[in-house]
């Protein structure tokens, strides 16, 4: 989805995405701008957060999204990039570490996950 698209075509995508098959594959790459309020679908079982944020709410926000109950899913995971070398980028980093911990995430290094 871009900014390009219109509300109704953006709803549609939505609807679409919502409405996906269980027995198929689905993948869905968005900002978090156009999967904000509203947004449902339970399937989601990965969140890679590539911005900078570090408000609490859209934190939970975001991470709600991933955390709904769905029949066969075992697991969440969130991957969390940023630039270490960016002291700005950093800290809103360790902030949401902290919102993460308080979701019961466990944070892994880069390269300790499995």
């Amino acid at each position: 989805m871009t900014g390009a698209l219109g509300k109704k075509q953006r709803a549609s995508i939505l609807k679409s995405i919502e409405n996906t098959s269980p027995q198929k594959e689905l993948l869905v790459i968005a900002t978090g701008q156009y999967l904000g309020e509203g947004f449902d679908c339970p399937r989601i079982d990965t969140l890679f957060l590539a911005f900078p944020v570090s408000f609490k709410g859209k934190i939970v926000q975001y991470v709600g999204r991933a955390l709904r109950n769905y029949r066969g899913k075992s697991s969440v995971r969130v991957y969390d990039y940023f630039d270490a070398k960016m002291p700005i980028l950093s800290k809103m980093h360790f902030r949401r570490l902290k919102t993460y911990k308080a979701l019961g995430f466990e944070a892994e290094e880069a390269g300790s996950a499995e």
